[in-house]
């Protein structure tokens, strides 16, 4: 299973999860996202401003639910974008490894979430390669 935003919850049946530019914290992504689009973002999600909002938030996000995650995770994210989203990114990381579960983080400095730098784009495709020959290794056995 390979996406944004939902990536980092996965089933017991899948093998790992590659989360490319997700949202770890929606409470974060509204509150600290760009201020053009958080009312947008507010009236989707919730306005994390509201504590109990902030709090079902931040529950239902996958920072919320860490313990849950029990596959491998290969987070890829750009940094030149909104930095609460790196942040956010090395906190589910570290979270992850905390827990004792596989996580692999990859970061490019000059990326934002497009990958658009050539040599960040052909690194973020490697990283997935070998991340998924991995998880084919492990069920070889």
């Amino acid at each position: 299973m390979a996406g944004g935003e939902r990536a980092g919850f996965v089933d017991g049946h899948l093998l790992g999860a590659i989360d490319i530019d997700g949202i770890a914290n929606l409470a974060d992504y509204v509150a600290h996202g760009p201020k053009s689009q958080r009312q947008f973002r507010a009236a989707r999600f919730g306005n994390p401003q509201n504590p109990q909002t902030a709090e079902f938030l931040r529950r239902i996000s996958p920072i919320g639910n860490v313990r849950r995650i029990v596959r491998p995770v290969l987070i890829v994210q750009g940094l030149a974008g909104c930095g609460a989203r790196a942040a956010d990114a090395r906190q589910l990381a570290y979270l992850l490894r905390f827990y004792g579960d596989r996580v692999e983080l990859l970061t490019a400095a000059n990326a934002s979430s497009d990958f658009t730098p050539r040599a960040d784009r052909l690194a973020y495709r490697a990283a997935i390669a070998q991340f998924l020959l991995a998880l084919k290794s492990q069920t070889a056995k």
